[in-house]
């Protein structure tokens, strides 16, 4: 369980501490909370101060875990005291704290050990630093006693799906950038993911479309650039429909042409379809995101009048409806009020609701998966409630594990729009990004990107600031969209990010070229002398804290907690890079700070690659 030299640190820690219980209770501390113990040690939150601890510990915590009363706590704590001299502190090995109204253990470690613990952890793991810790083998249950974390699960995510013959606009990009981060973060911590986009393809609108074609379609301007052209004519068709109802029912009439196969309705819907599909891998191919199997709402329309079937045969169908609509009855939001939820039209036609119950199922059958998640909006919310309710009637009882993160909902974003004015489609997005970072890039005189890769770095650059605004808040808070904070290079977007990491790449460049390497011998505390030392201090302490920060981020599914630390070690590494020259130095301090410096970039690059980025060597 503990893997790595730095979960072996916390192991030590916490053994000791244990061994210090028993000291004063004459009990032994089992493994049990032994482990406790260890997954109950915490990094500490403001890491501003030069006299950071390196660990803390609740005393309440430590109390419950070890059965200790008060008597005995305060004796702890003297005791803890004589256990932990020895440190390479000036203010004694233990404090206790008290910020935030919780009384809490600080523990100062010994500068070397801690450091080299860190350190080599991540020279030892590179990309798989912080994925290996104790924190993702276990966890405390609610009774405080540790519980195993599963591993090796089967996880699909189903996020992007967008509509067919539409712009991927921008709720589909929060569904995009944040299925991605949830996806890319379960299969980092080893579970088995199917990434799945479900297109919308079916229904009335897509029977609009095509009588919008035959009348306002052009074959020239659809083969120029099909997405714009489908689109202005759905918005003509629709506008038509506003002001001559018979217009719908003329959509109605095609789209039921095309659920009875008719071969020429089903040839036109095909012909969008693909188009659609191609034009959105190109925007995936953009976004660097591959999908393990492309899906739609059209495979299960069949499959969903089935489902209704069974609803029927089961007795839970409302029969007390007059129309041939079928009808389901769950409970509301007060009691004893009850809601009708539409299966099936009274034509027969299947709805959103009852393919999605299909597609579920479907799904279950073949990937037994362990955990299903939806990156949807949260105007959603009630649909994904009535297909969980309603699964868990037919009998599906999967649905019980999968109930906590079925729904990974998030908030409207608000004015995403070009400069010149409103934009629908994402690439307008894209492409103006990237032309503000390219022309950044050229008016920036110190720019180490060569000419013929100026274009890709923009590219990059742009779709780091597009990602980061939307990472910044909390996912279920709506924010505003703002280009001049998006592509800020001094700010806390995703410019300044890569521009930190380039930054570290080129020091290292630099060092090479010196004659400054690294090796397993270097020595830590040659970075600085003692009283100058605590920047550097907190800097490990916040790479130490990164295997804390994929915990929350898995557990939360939140990527604005790794954004957040990301731009904390980056404001930190900046104030160090000045102050910690390395080229010129003595070669054993340049060794340990360059040593440093590295470890940083390793856990910068892999953080940014998290949240979906590609990491920049040159900017």
């Amino acid at each position: 369980m503990y893997r790595t030299a730095l979960c072996g640190l916390r192991k030590r820690c916490a053994s000791k501490i244990a061994d210090s219980v028993s000291k004063i209770t004459g009990q032994a501390v089992g493994d049990e909370a032994r482990l406790a113990i260890a997954l109950s040690l915490k990094y500490p939150e403001n890491l501003r101060k030069a006299s950071s601890p390196h660990y803390h510990l609740s005393v309440p915590t430590l109390k419950s875990i070890c059965k200790l009363d008060d008597e005995s706590a305060n004796k702890l704590f003297s005791r803890l005291h004589l256990d932990f001299l020895g440190a390479d502190v000036d203010d004694g090995a233990v404090q206790l704290l008290s910020e935030g109204g919780t009384a809490r253990l600080g523990f100062y470690l010994p500068i070397e050990p801690f450091n080299k613990a860190v350190l080599t952890s991540i020279l030892e793991e590179g990309k798989r630093y912080g994925l290996q810790s104790v924190l993702h083998q276990a966890a405390l249950g609610e009774d405080g006693r540790p519980v195993p974390v599963p591993q090796n699960q089967k996880v699909v995510v189903e996020f992007s799906s967008p509509n067919i013959a539409k712009p991927f606009h921008a709720g589909h990009l929060r569904s995009t950038i944040l299925g991605r981060f949830v996806s890319s973060l379960n299969q980092a911590l080893g579970h088995q993911v199917v990434k799945i986009t479900y297109l919308g393809d079916w229904g009335t609108q897509f029977g609009l479309l095509c009588i919008g074609y035959e009348k306002y379609g052009s074959e020239e301007k659809l083969k120029e650039n099909p997405m714009r052209h489908l689109y202005e004519v759905y918005v003509k068709i629709n506008q038509d429909a506003e002001s001559n109802p018979e217009i719908q029912e003329q959509g109605k009439s095609y789209f039921r042409r095309i659920e009875d196969g008719e071969e020429q309705a089903v040839s036109l819907w095909k012909h969008f379809r693909d188009l659609s599909i191609k034009s959105f891998v190109d925007t995936y191919k953009r976004l660097k995101i591959e999908f393990d199997e492309y899906s739609s709402e059209s495979l299960y329309s069949d499959k969903a009048k089935s489902i209704v079937e069974q609803l029927r045969q089961k007795g839970l169908l409302d029969e007390s409806e007059s129309s041939q609509a079928a009808v389901m009855k769950l409970p509301g939001s007060k009691e004893g009020e009850d809601r009708k939820i539409t299966l099936l039209k009274s034509d027969g036609s299947t709805l959103y609701l009852s393919r999605d119950l299909a597609a579920a199922i479907d799904r279950y059958e073949r990937f037994s998966f362990d955990r299903i998640h939806y990156v949807v909006g949260s105007e959603q919310a009630s649909h994904f409630s009535n297909i969980l309710q309603i699964l868990q009637r037919l009998g599906h009882h999967w649905t019980e594990q999968c109930a906590s993160g079925f729904h990974i909902d998030f908030g409207a974003v608000k004015g995403m729009k070009t400069r010149k004015g409103t934009a629908v489609f994402l690439e307008d997005i894209l492409d103006e990004a990237k032309d503000v970072a390219l022309q950044k890039l050229q008016d920036t005189e110190t720019t180490k990107v060569k000419p013929e890769d100026m274009e890709g770095t923009a590219e990059a650059l742009g779709i780091s600031a597009v990602v980061i605004q939307d990472f910044k808040t909390l996912r279920k808070n709506a924010y505003e969209f703002d280009w001049d904070k998006m592509v800020d290079f001094k700010g806390d977007s995703g410019l300044f990010l890569q521009y930190c990491h380039a930054r570290l790449c080129s020091l290292e460049r630099e060092a090479r070229r010196a004659g400054v390497a690294i090796h397993d011998d270097i020595d830590f505390t040659k970075c600085g002398q003692k009283k100058q030392f605590g920047g550097a201090k907190n800097l490990v302490i916040m790479l130490a804290k990164y295997e804390e920060v994929i915990r929350k981020s898995f557990v939360t599914l939140e990527p604005t907690v790794m954004y957040h630390y990301l731009l904390e070690l980056c404001v930190k590494t900046n104030s160090l890079y000045l102050k910690y020259k390395v080229v010129g130095m003595p070669l054993e301090i340049a060794e340990s700070r360059l040593l440093l410096f590295h470890c940083t970039r390793v856990v910068l690059g892999q953080g940014l690659e998290l949240l979906g980025l590609t990491p920049l060597e040159e900017m």
